[in-house]
């Protein structure tokens, strides 16, 4: 029968619980709930010249890595570009993206980003079509993960 080393049978555990394993044996819950991850998926038409709210997440007050991405069906008659936008609390503006999408066809959009909410809010995504109303049917899916921290570099 093999032993495992105490050392190893700690990372062990943490590893497959989340729990940290003091080294008298007991455990304690990780501090904090980094990487907890929401998401929430919408869709809705875009038109020119008004933004369209497409999906929301509703947070708490904290640090985010804000990822998504949005698909584009333009079924309509013509060729149409559409820009979205990521806000986060009193409009911080997290990323952007623009597609050309051609008539019949399906673009896609992503985003990427930090959000850090000093008081509980929402993180959401906005679009606008530049050329037909109603536009192309847009949809996104947003997901906020918690982080420890953000750091920002040069």
């Amino acid at each position: 029968m093999s032993r495992i080393r105490p050392a190893l049978l700690a990372v062990l555990v943490v590893a497959a619980t989340g729990f940290v394993v003091a080294s008298n044996g007991a455990s304690a819950a990780p501090p904090g709930k980094v990487g907890v991850t929401t998401t929430r998926a919408g869709g809705a038409s875009t038109t020119n010249a008004v933004y369209t709210h497409i999906v929301e997440l509703n947070l708490a007050a904290g640090k985010y890595l804000i990822t998504g991405r949005a698909t584009v069906n333009n079924q309509q008659a013509l060729t149409d570009l559409v820009s979205c936008n990521v806000y986060a609390g009193a409009f911080d503006h997290v990323d952007a993206n623009t597609e050309t999408v051609e008539s019949g066809t399906y673009g896609a959009l992503g985003f990427s980003g930090v959000a850090v909410l000093a008081t509980a809010g929402m993180v959401w995504v906005e679009c606008i079509g530049n050329s037909q109303a109603p536009g192309p049917f847009t949809t996104a899916r947003l997901t906020a993960t918690t982080a420890a921290d953000v750091i920002s570099l040069p």
